[in-house]
C-alpha cells in the first residue's frame, strides 16, 4: 500500500512504501526494476506513455487532471467556487460522491496553481496531534516532532515551516480525506486549522484548501472571526436531476457503446460517483458477455 510518507505496517517490522511523486523518483525506479528483474509479468512492461489515449476510464474518472477536461461538467458553482479561491483560502465541505475533490483539483489545474497535496486518509484512528504531525511530516520530512508532543507544539512547528515556503513563493496547501466521523474531534481538527491561519493572518501569499464531509464550524462570533476576510467555507450539496442529465450525456456520447442500459437518474441519488460506478459495473457486466 501507498502512504504519503513511510510508516511502520502494523504488527509487522515492515516499513509501508512511499509513493513516487513521478517517474524520476527513486522508489518508482526501484520498484520498476524489481518488478522487471523477478519476471512478474509475462508481457514487457512499458511506461505509463504507453496508454491509450482517451480510455473509457478517463471518462468515469475519480480524480481530476487535466486530460479529464473534455469529460468534466462546468456548473454554476465551479465559477462561485473559482471567486471564493481568487479572494480567499477555501474549506469544500458536503457529502461523499458529490465532487468536492474534483472541483478543487479542476480549480488549481486550470488556473496554473502550484500546490501541495496532503492526504490524511492513511490517519484513521489517529487523534488529533498524530493527524497535524503527519501535515507537518508531510509539509517538511525533516522537521522533528517529539511523540506525544502537545498540540500548540505541533502548530506552531506547522507555521514555520508554511512561513519559510512562502519567503520566496506563493503557497498554496491542499487537504482532505480527513478521517474523522466524530463531531467533537471534528470541532477540535477546525479549531486547530484556524488556529494556524491566525498565526499565519500577515502572509498574503498563502491559502489553505480543504475538503471534508463535515462542515466547520462558522467563524462568525468566535476568537477566530479575524481570518473570515481570507478564509471562507462553502457547503457543496448534491447534484440536480438536470445536472446529472447532462453528465450521463457526456459520458454516453464519449464512451460511444451499444446496448448500455439507460439510467434511472432518480436511483443515482444526486451523486455524480454514483452515476459513474453505474456505467463501470454495466461495462463490467458486457465485458463478461463477451
Amino acid at each position: 500500500r501507498y502512504f504519503g510518507k513511510a510508516k511502520l505496517i502494523a504488527g509487522t517490522d515492515h516499513s509501508s512504501i512511499v509513493k513516487p511523486e513521478n517517474e524520476d523518483s527513486q522508489s518508482h525506479k526501484a520498484l520498476w526494476g524489481f518488478i522487471e528483474r523477478n519476471d512478474f509479468c509475462k508481457i514487457k512492461l512499458t511506461s505509463s506513455s504507453a496508454k491509450t489515449d482517451d480510455s473509457k476510464e478517463d471518462v468515469l474518472f475519480d480524480l481530476y487532471t487535466p486530460n479529464q477536461e473534455n469529460f468534466y461538467l462546468h456548473r454554476d458553482v465551479d465559477q462561485i467556487v473559482l471567486n471564493k479561491f481568487r479572494l480567499s483560502g477555501l474549506w469544500i465541505c458536503g457529502p461523499s460522491g458529490v465532487g468536492k475533490t474534483a472541483i478543487i483539483q479542476r480549480l488549481l489545474f486550470k488556473n496554473g496553481v502550484d500546490f501541495q497535496y496532503i492526504s490524511l486518509g492513511t490517519s484513521i484512528n489517529e487523534n488529533i496531534q498524530q493527524m497535524f504531525t503527519s501535515i507537518a511530516y508531510d509539509l517538511d520530512e525533516n522537521v522533528i516532532i517529539n511523540e506525544s508532543e502537545r498540540i500548540s507544539v505541533i502548530l506552531n512547528n506547522i507555521e514555520l515551516i508554511i512561513r519559510d515556503k512562502c519567503k520566496s513563493d506563493s503557497f498554496v496547501l491542499f487537504i482532505e480525506e480527513i478521517p474523522i466521523s466524530d463531531h467533537c474531534a471534528f470541532k477540535e481538527f477546525s479549531q486547530c486549522i484556524y488556529s494556524i491561519l491566525v498565526k499565519l493572518k500577515e502572509i498574503k501569499n498563502f491559502k489553505l484548501v480543504l475538503s471534508s464531509i463535515f462542515e466547520p464550524d462558522s467563524l462568525v462570533g468566535t476568537e477566530f472571526e479575524k481570518i473570515s476576510d481570507n478564509f471562507s467555507i462553502f457547503s457543496l450539496g448534491y447534484w440536480n436531476k438536470e445536472d446529472l442529465i447532462e453528465l450521463d450525456n457526456i459520458i454516453n456520447r464519449h464512451l460511444n457503446i451499444d446496448n448500455l442500459p439507460n439510467v434511472d437518474i432518480e436511483l443515482i441519488e444526486g451523486s455524480p460517483r454514483k452515476l459513474k460506478s453505474h456505467y463501470r459495473e454495466s461495462l463490467d457486466i458486457l465485458k463478461a458477455r463477451s
